[in-house]
């Protein structure tokens, strides 16, 4: 069975799904751009995360 998970004879539920709402994904994403822009300190702190951690996906 394509994307369930079984183990020692007990099912899971289907792994593979969209975890989370999509609005507050959406919403979330918009202050952090609106944070970006506005906040110094906020850039700092990216820059900060990127310098340490590499710049992975926006």
């Amino acid at each position: 069975m394509r994307g369930s998970k079984e183990s020692a004879g007990k099912k899971a539920g289907p792994m593979g799904r969209k975890i989370g709402n999509a609005h507050l994904k959406w919403a979330f994403s918009e202050a952090v751009c609106l944070m970006m822009r506005e906040l110094p300190q906020a850039s700092a702190y990216v820059e900060r995360q990127e310098k340490k951690h590499g710049k992975g996906n926006r």
